[in-house]
């Protein structure tokens, strides 16, 4: 695998790690 493609594979992970964790964030001040 080619190094640029690694690194768009990483920042997308990356991207998807922090959807995540304001979705939950969101969840939890929805709660409150």
């Amino acid at each position: 695998m080619k190094t640029l493609e690694k690194a768009i594979i990483r920042d997308i992970a990356k991207g998807i790690e922090v959807n995540l964790y304001s979705q939950e964030n969101r969840q939890k001040y929805a709660a409150l």
